[in-house]
């Protein structure tokens, strides 16, 4: 059910809907949703929808949250791109893929990784998962 909300609030950001992907992005973590990843998506979307300063506080939490429990890079990944942050984005990149945190074949697909597709950091690890030769 959690993966059907962030499916649908990927549809609304992507169609510039950001108040309704904000909906169902808070939706998703009511309804117990890994809270990283959920946060992650809800800052992505303040981000996008000219609301840097919301983005932020939650970012903020984030991060006081990811120095009592773990926080796998990639929530860190979409919030930095929604932000804009890139170089951020990418260390956080970088460290998801040198951990094998992930699978992150959804880089390629994704919106949430728009910002960074044209940086040659981005290619490295796209090669380095096997998306690139």
């Amino acid at each position: 059910m959690v993966l059907s909300y962030w499916t649908l609030g990927a549809a609304y950001e992507q169609k510039g809907l950001f108040e309704r992907a904000i909906d169902v992005y808070q939706r998703s973590i009511e309804v117990g949703s890994t809270a990283t990843i959920a946060n992650s998506l809800l800052i992505h979307a303040y981000a996008r929808s000219g609301q840097p300063e919301k983005a932020r506080v939650c970012l903020a939490q984030l991060e006081e949250l990811s120095k009592s429990r773990y926080v796998p890079q990639i929530a860190f990944v979409i919030a930095y791109e929604g932000l804009l942050e890139i170089d951020l984005a990418l260390d956080a990149l970088e460290k998801s893929c040198s951990l094998r945190e992930t699978n992150l074949v959804q880089i390629n697909v994704w919106h949430l990784f728009d910002a960074l597709r044209e940086h040659p950091r981005f290619h490295e690890v796209e090669r380095r998962v096997g998306l690139r030769q």
